[in-house]
């Protein structure tokens, strides 16, 4: 089960083209990169049937602008990232602010999410 960021979310598609750039110089699999599914179905396949997907439920975190900053900011890939990798992050997120909710006036209120149920049975062994 994952609890992700709603991504059909337009201020979190923002957020998220700096995100993914950050991720795909990382050599780790996320949740939300399609290829978890085959490296789990690879090193499981021998116990359990491939990941089928899924139930999703969307769930609100209530939120600010400050405190959706410090939420995306503690991200490992920011927080422990480099100062041009935090400065980017922080720019793209005030542009996000701005364009979606600062220079309208309209309140940031809660972040977005999608809870993702994956399922699998167990094998049965020869």
């Amino acid at each position: 089960m994952w609890s992700l960021e709603d991504t059909s979310v337009p201020w979190v598609t923002d957020l998220y083209k700096v995100l993914e750039s950050i991720y795909e110089q990382i050599p780790i699999l996320f949740p939300n990169q399609g290829s978890w599914k085959t490296l789990f179905g690879t090193l499981c396949q021998q116990l359990f049937s491939a990941p089928k997907e899924n139930l999703r439920f969307g769930h609100r975190l209530p939120s600010s602008i400050e405190r959706a900053y410090k939420f995306f900011s503690s991200f490992s890939v920011i927080a422990g990232g480099s100062e041009q990798t935090k400065k980017a992050f922080k720019e793209c997120f005030d542009n996000a602010m701005e364009k979606h909710f600062k220079g309208n006036g309209i309140p940031l209120d809660y972040i977005p999410f999608k809870i993702y149920l994956y399922w699998c049975t167990k094998t049965t062994s020869n």
